[in-house]
């Protein structure tokens, strides 16, 4: 009897710290090449770090490519105390173009990499999956290729925080609705993207951006949330996305 007692505590405590690693970053702290893209938010699942990515193409005729896990050029997190010690990414999951799905999943799909047409103004954005990065990691250079550290046309996000569950700037929904509103503002003119409330809250609420009432209205059906960016010394401030 007292065995049983005992399994169920562990039991108990596994489950309740695995549950407790649940948690989403909605105001991530980095530094970027260019202000052609963020990182909406990061969320932190019990075997996964995942990464939302945005991107708005700023001129006709363009291309965006996105890599494998086995690519040269695939995201990997990089350790900044430690940058021998480097975590890939396992998928690129939900590509999508101005919110209509392109592929569900990069790995799944058994291709190298994809490639995709834009134009000016089109919002692509896609969530890049890690296995969950260790709580000792503090702060990590999020690169599209780690031999492309110093390339000036690759999606970097640097010096990223990683917050843990029990961090005061986690920040709210609403404050991600407003960080990608003025990103799509400053790139397009005006947000783009639309965005509801998640299923637990029920009632119709406006969020003010720069003095700009807008109206989020709750799903029929539970929507996630979509997919914001910091400069290292030795790098300039910002690079010409790529082409």
């Amino acid at each position: 009897m007292r065995t049983k007692y005992l399994y169920f505590c562990l039991f108990s405590l596994l489950f309740s710290q695995a549950f407790a690693q649940n948690y989403t970053d909605y105001k991530p702290i980095y530094k970027k090449w260019s202000p052609s893209y963020i990182v909406d938010k990061i969320e932190y699942t019990s075997t996964r770090t995942i990464v939302y990515f945005r991107y708005i193409s700023t001129y006709d005729y363009n291309s965006v490519t996105y890599y494998g896990k086995d690519h040269e050029d695939r995201w990997v997190f990089e350790n900044v105390d430690n940058p021998d010690e480097t975590y890939p990414h396992i998928d690129v999951k939900n590509i999508k173009k101005n919110g209509e799905l392109l592929l569900a999943s990069l790995t799944s799909s058994g291709k190298d990499q994809v490639t995709y047409s834009a134009k000016t103004g089109d919002v692509l954005t896609c969530e890049v999956h890690f296995r969950r990065l260790p709580n000792k990691m503090k702060k990590g250079h999020f690169l599209e290729g780690k031999n492309q550290k110093a390339s000036r046309n690759h999606f970097h996000a640097l010096n990223v925080k990683l917050k843990t569950s029990e961090d005061p700037d986690l920040g709210s929904y609403e404050d991600m609705v407003n960080i990608v509103q003025n990103f799509e503002r400053q790139n397009i003119g005006r947000p783009k993207t639309e965005f509801r409330l998640p299923p637990k809250q029920n009632n119709t609420k406006k969020i003010t951006t720069n003095n700009t009432q807008v109206k989020i209205t709750p799903p029929k059906k539970p929507i996630a949330p979509r997919l914001k960016p910091p400069t290292m010394p030795e790098y300039p401030q910002e690079a010409q996305t790529r082409s």
